[in-house]
């Protein structure tokens, strides 16, 4: 039931662990990690219900904190790749745009999906080194083409409501496009909608 603390109405929740000893674990240390780790996939479950543990529990928590330690620097180890996917006009059957595709190959996990990765980056923070990377090695890319001879279409580089929301956007895209001597009708920058639904000013 609900209940009322200096005129604010408040009510409690709970997420609960399912945990048996000694099958699910031999010690002490192991019962009290594993009731964690079971009590926060509750947690995420959307609270007020329990979660039973089981080994699975625990290997994807590792596989989690070996993905968040592995961010940190993944940019500078030349752990990320773009690829670039082709936008066609279909009245006119021309190449009209080309979208940056993040990827990450991991050294232990191998190609990490980004569904996995962006979520964790943009929980952790790493989101605004991973997005400077991403512009910049688009950027380059562009260069490279128009050094080459060709003229590639705009590229669409996907951009972080924290991005945006930092405020410094605008001068690293300004910096990059005269670092490598592209106009701005070269770049185009996507939003999530749950960026603008989340910011909507």
């Amino acid at each position: 039931q609900s209940f009322s603390v200096a005129g604010h109405e408040m009510s409690l929740s709970i997420s609960i662990d399912n945990n048996l000893f000694p099958k699910d674990n031999k010690t002490a240390t192991e019962l009290i990690r594993n009731a964690d780790t079971a009590m926060y996939r509750a947690k995420e479950g959307g609270r007020n219900c329990y979660q039973r543990y089981q080994r699975d529990l625990t290997d994807q928590m590792v596989e989690r904190f070996e993905l968040e330690r592995g961010l940190h620097g993944a940019a500078e180890r030349g752990e990320f790749e773009l690829y670039y996917q082709p936008q066609l006009s279909s009245t006119e059957n021309r190449l009209v745009a080309a979208e940056a595709l993040l990827r990450w190959r991991h050294p232990q996990f191998g190609l990490v999906s980004p569904g996995l990765f962006i979520p964790l980056a943009e929980e952790t923070g790493h989101i605004h080194e991973i997005g400077a990377w991403v512009l910049r090695a688009a950027c380059a890319q562009t260069h490279a083409w128009l050094q080459a001879g060709l003229a590639p279409p705009p590229i669409a580089v996907n951009i972080s409501g924290q991005q945006i929301m930092r405020g410094d956007l605008p001068a690293i895209v300004s910096a990059q496009l005269t670092e490598w001597d592209i106009t701005p009708e070269q770049l185009e920058l996507e939003i999530t909608e749950t960026s603008l639904m989340r910011h909507s000013e």
